[in-house]
């Protein structure tokens, strides 16, 4: 028992009961039930019993009673024949329902009187029913008085249905909604023989279904409607006659209005001379229809002409790749399957047209088939890891060459070294020095014909702008006589160095003011030029500044001024950042409008509780719930991953024929190649977050995995490239597996698919499905995202070797870096309980030290990776 005390309506409650098992039978009974909800008592028939044994589970006098509501529970949940359930109302208050309406998106309110029944007959589900609700309401719009008629005729086997809402005005009453005819639940071919009329009906009672879409539906419909077939091949004939209709679009902020006639025909949705208006008085002419074969794998056909409409206008809040107001004119066509719309326009943008494209992103147009923008500020503010010190001296050129790609900005502080024309091994030696060799302009050149470069590169070194008298010699392939040449010949769209040597303080100190403006929303130009004018005002006479060089458009910004960037404090480290995610489940602090408002699940909990039945079925329907839509996404995401996966191989039959060669895949002795496929062809606003799960995973596996990534942009986009530029010879590198993504982002914790492909075979290795947690950063995520893939690339493609020679606890496998192998990674001889560990890595070999001693070991032993993360 409990008594809310503090509250200004009562709130309390008694209950008491008991639960018996006994070897064949479970018995459930509540002896005592007096709950007050809001001051409405709730009680609970004391006769009542509850039986579950293996045949099912039988109420009897199960009788809920709130106030003036009563509902009554008698018979047996049908599960064979002969089995019948009966549901009773009296003054029942539908608003009771809405904790299971809700998950539809729908509410339903009235009082209902009648009796449901539910049997089994011939091991198919039978329903009868004789229900009034007086005073039907739903999703807050008035019905009227609703009659549900539902009889079994036992002799054809059908259920016949009489259904009316009857709405009463000041004028008399009309009907609003009439379905009469006849259900036969045995008849696979044809089960329906229904006629659904309905007059004066306000559609806006369907708007909570089409809620992610549209808003703000207004009108009446009347229509005449035929349903026959089955419940596998429906068939819907009629019309529908939409009588001032007005609704918004959401993603294009646009309140469209028209009044028309929608024709139903057996496969096919009609709109033949639809006239819409936007709310300028401007119109245009719809023409089309729908196709569909029995309502699924719907097609479009729809043309649209106008001299004067307004397509959209949004605000940058509402979508960041473009906003503003536009005004069109000219033809539209939309066709194809609904999941794969092609759009054929010929538009005209009119004057009063005024549309931004905010500029400051990183992709390059050329990357996608149509114009989508990525913001280097979204990446920076959102991802915050994506901004990746890397400070480790000893790197070298390789390492710079494999992760430079993965990166929009990137700034080097070191040592560079300057070659001229006149010197022996010419200007392609200039270069970033590093410990283990330089990263040469030659390293750079090698680079220009793949995949996308940095936009920008800050070269924080002595002489990395320089650049002196350069002959051309007008050689084919010739290479580039400088850092800064090579890097804008790769690709690089800005290049900042220094021309002379210059002290490590003042470049430190530039490096600061510059970055400072230029996140602040400068252009580039006024960014550099401020930052020197900074180093005059510290520095006094020492042309320190003058040594900063700008190459690119100096006009142009990566960030927009209303978008501050957030530095991190000095005490933190850049490499280490974290964020949390807090919320709780439940509120328990209730007051009396919470109590109003949670008055009927609050019942439905405690009769749960206490019941045990309602908690098994409970679960049971919402798991199923769940699951069942947890299905059909999964379902949706792989037929998009198979679409990507035929569209890319057909990209290569095409490359393929066109230069009469077929690439080759790396060597299977050496390290292993993969390239990934993203680009989300669900929606427009999962492409965002697809990239930045490629971005994730790719960092995770230039980290944990021997796996190498050819390409940073997308495989089938590189493949369009070569296409297009119709090469003679077909230099590209084949990866063993491809690496296809698809997400789906609208739930709260949006679903990610990674389909793996064995390219050679062209079978499908694995379909992996990981969740992200809404709101916290995707590279945050990065490890749990990848574990499971990293998992099965090492379970698919092994890496294994052999024993070469042994010294004491030592050996040498025939395996090194070229294969991946990595230091502290460790081996398990096959069929041995042998672990061991990796202590020197060579380029084809590796020394490995047995983890325990006393453990034998042998030459030409086979010995096989231990995944770890």
């Amino acid at each position: 028992n409990w008594n809310n005390a503090d509250s200004l309506m009562k709130n309390q409650g008694d209950l008491s009961g008991y639960y018996k098992k006994s070897p064949d039978k479970d018995y459930f009974k509540i002896a005592n039930a007096e709950v007050y909800i809001n001051d409405t008592l709730w009680t609970i028939d004391p006769e009542n019993l509850v039986v579950i044994d293996t045949m099912g589970a039988w109420f009897k006098n199960l009788n809920i009673t709130g106030g003036e509501s009563q509902m009554s529970f008698s018979g047996k949940i049908p599960r064979r024949d002969g089995d019948s359930l009966k549901v009773s109302f009296n003054n029942w208050n539908l608003s009771n329902f809405d904790m299971v309406t809700k998950l539809w998106r729908f509410e339903l309110d009235g009082i209902i009187n009648g009796n449901f029944q539910y049997d089994i007959v011939d091991e198919s589900p039978v329903i009868s029913s004789n229900i009034i609700i007086d005073h039907l309401a739903m999703n807050k719009e008035y019905l009227g008085k609703a009659e549900l008629i539902n009889t079994w005729n036992n002799s054809n086997k059908s259920i016949s249905i009489k259904t009316n809402v009857t709405r009463e005005g000041a004028s008399g009453s009309g009907e609003v909604i009439s379905i009469n005819g006849v259900y036969f639940p045995f008849n696979d071919e044809q089960s329906f023989d229904l006629d659904i009329l309905f007059n004066r009906l306000k559609i806006g009672v369907i708007e909570p279904f089409f809620v992610d879409f549209i808003s703000q539906l207004e009108g009446v419909a009347e229509g005449e409607l035929k349903l026959t077939g089955s419940a596998e091949k429906p068939v819907l004939t009629g019309f529908v006659d939409m009588h001032r209709t007005q609704l918004l679009i959401n993603y294009l902020n646009t309140k469209y209005s028209f009044s028309n006639v929608i024709n139903f025909k057996k496969d096919r949705i009609s709109f033949d001379e639809l006239v819409i208006y936007d709310t300028l008085g401007n119109f245009a002419s719809v023409d089309g229809y729908l196709y569909h074969e029995y309502f699924k794998n719907t097609a479009l056909n729809v043309k649209i002409s106008t001299d004067k409409l307004l397509a959209f206008n949004t605000t940058r809040k509402m979508n960041e790749l473009y906003y503003g107001q536009g005004l069109v004119a000219g033809n539209i066509k939309i066709s194809g399957n609904t999941m794969d719309i092609s759009l054929d326009m010929d538009l005209t943008t009119l004057e009063g047209t005024d549309v931004k494209l905010p500029m400051d992103y990183s992709l390059e147009i050329s990357d996608k088939d149509y114009i989508i923008f990525l913001s280097h500020t979204d990446t920076l503010y959102q991802e915050e890891d994506i901004i990746e010190p890397f400070l480790d001296a000893d790197i070298t050129p390789e390492e710079i060459r494999e992760r430079i790609k993965s990166y929009d900005f990137v700034h080097f502080a070191g040592h560079a070294e300057y070659a001229s024309q006149t010197d022996h091994e010419g200007p392609e030696q200039s270069g970033w020095k590093l410990s283990d060799g330089n990263f040469s302009v030659q390293d750079i050149d090698k680079m220009a014909s793949s995949s996308a470069m940095p936009s920008f590169v800050f070269s924080n070194a002595c002489q990395s702008a320089r650049t002196g008298e350069w002959d051309w010699k007008g050689t084919p392939g010739e290479g580039s006589f400088g850092l800064a040449n090579a890097f804008l010949r790769a690709g690089v769209k800005h290049y900042v160095g220094t021309f002379w040597e210059i002290m490590d303080e003042p470049s430190s100190h530039f490096a600061h003011e510059f970055y400072e403006r230029m996140c602040s929303g400068m252009s580039m130009g006024e960014a550099v030029k401020q930052a020197r004018c900074n180093l005059i005002e510290k520095y006094g006479p020492d042309t320190c500044w003058a040594s900063y060089i700008l190459y690119g458009d100096p006009r142009v910004s990566y960030f927009s001024p209303d978008e501050q960037f957030e530095q991190t404090p000095a005490s933190e480290s850049a490499m280490i950042r974290s964020s949390s995610t807090r919320g709780t489940l439940f509120n328990y602090a209730l007051n009396t409008t919470r109590l109003r408002e949670m008055r009927n699940w609050l019942v439905a909990i405690l009769l749960v509780i206490f019941l045990g039945i309602g908690i098994v079925w409970g679960n049971y329907v919402l798991k199923r719930l769940s699951a069942n839509e947890q299905i059909r996404i999964q379902e949706l995401l792989i037929e998009q991953a198979e679409k990507k996966q035929k569209r890319t191989e057909a990209l290569f039959r095409e490359l393929t024929e066109i230069t009469g060669s077929d690439p080759q895949t790396q060597n299977a002795g050496g390290m292993r190649t993969l390239a990934m496929v993203f680009d989300s062809q669900i929606s427009l606003s999962n492409q965002k977050t697809e990239n930045l799960v490629a971005f994730a995973i790719q960092s995770e596996m230039i980290e944990h995995s021997r796996f190498k990534i050819l390409e940073r942009k997308s495989f089938d986009t590189i493949l369009r490239e070569l296409i297009w530029e119709k090469p003679e010879q077909l230099s590209l590198l084949m990866p063993e597996v491809l690496l296809l993504l698809e997400v789906y982002d609208k739930d709260e914790s949006p679903l990610v698919l990674m389909r793996l492909v064995d390219k050679k075979t062209g079978v499908v290795v694995a379909n992996l499905f990981e969740s992200l947690k809404k709101g916290l950063p995707v590279f945050e995520q990065k490890k749990q995202l990848s574990e499971n893939l990293l998992k099965k690339l090492e379970d698919h493609y092994p890496l294994h070797g052999t024993i070469l020679d042994i010294k004491g606890r030592e050996a040498t496998l025939n395996i090194g870096h070229d294969a991946g192998v990595r230091p502290g990674q460790r081996f398990r001889a096959r069929n041995t309980d042998v672990v061991l560990e990796v202590t020197v890595v060579n380029s084809d070999t590796c020394i490995a030290r047995v983890e325990k001693d006393g453990m034998e070991l042998k030459k030409g032993w086979q010995v096989e990776a231990i995944f770890s993360l």
